[in-house]
Formats: structure tokens, sequence, C-alpha cells
């Protein structure tokens, strides 16, 4: 927990978006618009 909980959240985080990233085919966050989001049960 506390500050290593968080920090290791955040680095997660910033895996998953990375991962989800180069799978859209983006290569930076402006590239990323509302036709790379889906809202779940849609």
């Amino acid at each position: 927990g506390g500050q290593a909980g968080a920090e290791k959240a955040l680095s997660i985080l910033e895996a998953e978006v990375k991962r989800c990233m180069i799978l859209a085919g983006c290569s930076s966050i402006d590239q990323i618009g509302p036709e790379h989001v889906r809202k779940i049960g849609a």
C-alpha cells in the first residue's frame, strides 16, 4: 500500500495504455480519438 502501491498501480496503468496504443496503431496520445474508445456492453 501507500506510496509504493500507488507507484505500482500507475506503472501498471502506463504499461496497459502503451500496449493498447500499440494494438490500436497509435504512436502517440494525440492520435487517440473517439474511434478508439468503445463502451463495454455496447
